[in-house]
């Protein structure tokens, strides 16, 4: 487990893991209609990529996500062009089920914005 993951992780609490994690990434869960549907967001300061912390708190997230909210199916939208997240979303079982063509605006173009979903019965959280 990478340094920064084991000095994070502490305690093995994912709620007092995710809160100092807060200050290396961006992560959101929120659950809409009638607590079966979850969005998730996340995003790994530029420094600290590269070394699990988007893998360890995506998978505390559908963690929590699944165990203590209990969603049925989190949601989440990715940059078309960032074929990365994709590839990494795809390996825990997220699928594309939307796309808003030229959804985003970002550095002077359109980007698709592409949905990504995944059920939690299908939850797979091995190594990422």
């Amino acid at each position: 487990m990478p340094k920064v993951i084991r000095r994070l992780h502490g305690s093995g609490n994912p709620s007092k893991f995710i809160r100092r994690a807060s200050s290396l990434a961006e992560t959101e869960l929120r659950n809409k209609l009638v607590e079966a549907l979850g969005d998730l967001g996340i995003s790994v300061v530029k420094d600290f990529r590269n070394e699990g912390l988007g893998n360890v708190l995506i998978k505390e997230l559908l963690g929590l996500a699944k165990e203590r909210l209990g969603l049925k199916i989190v949601t989440l939208a990715v940059f078309e062009n960032n074929r990365r997240a994709r590839h990494f979303y795809r390996k825990i079982g997220f699928v594309e089920c939307g796309r808003i063509p030229k959804g985003i605006y970002y550095r002077g173009e359109y980007i698709d914005s592409v949905m990504m979903c995944l059920e939690l019965t299908q939850l797979k959280l091995g190594r990422v």
